[in-house]
């Protein structure tokens, strides 16, 4: 990995590669990750900045329980895979006592499991899911304390599709949430201060 690094910008980078054998047939693991973070700041308290990250794997599993469920075997093709996308765009704003921290993200992924010889016939499963994320947090000093107050809302989609058909296609999932919260910070002594959360 490497950073990149200016008054007003920060860019970083990196790349990660795993790799595992086992003492079976079958029995392996790969696995590839590369991330990306972007961030530029302003003289006036704004910053902007793009985060990525994408991993793939792929393994092995060697053994399986035969049909009767009696004994352990081994599964020479019988193997997992997939692979997941983030992006997020993370934006930030000091404004006197007030600031707000907005995150914009996404998260994209795929996972696959085959087997063509598995004891109760083909396997072979894929699962898709898109998850879409938006989340405020905003800051404002008051005499009375730190008012803390934002919101998240998030949907999910997910495919998964199997020989048989599929068991859930392009299913939706929304999640809705708010906050509000007074942050009361008071300094008692010069070595002592009182901190409540309302």
């Amino acid at each position: 990995g490497g950073d990149y690094v200016t008054q007003s910008t920060l860019f970083s980078a990196s790349y990660e590669h795993r790799n595992d054998d086992g003492f079976d047939r079958n029995d392996d693991f790969t696995q590839n990750t590369a991330n990306l973070f972007w961030k530029w700041t302003t003289s006036n308290h704004f910053s902007l900045g793009l985060a990525g990250r994408r991993t793939s794997y792929d393994l092995g599993i060697p053994t399986n329980l035969n049909a009767a469920g009696t004994a352990i075997v081994p599964s020479p093709d019988r193997r997992q895979s997939g692979n997941e996308r983030q992006l997020a765009i993370p934006i930030a704003q000091q404004i006197g006592r007030f600031s707000y921290e907005v995150a914009l993200s996404e998260s994209k992924r795929r996972d696959r499991f085959t087997d063509p010889n598995d004891p109760f016939f083909l396997t072979d499963e894929t699962t898709d899911s898109t998850t879409r994320r938006v989340r405020l947090t905003t800051r404002t000093v008051t005499p009375i304390g730190t008012i803390v107050a934002g919101g998240e809302t998030e949907r999910a989609t997910v495919t998964d599709l199997t020989v048989f058909g599929p068991n859930l296609d392009h299913n939706r999932r929304r999640d809705k949430s708010l906050f509000v919260e007074d942050r009361l910070d008071h300094e008692l002594a010069p070595d002592s201060r009182l901190e409540l959360t309302l």
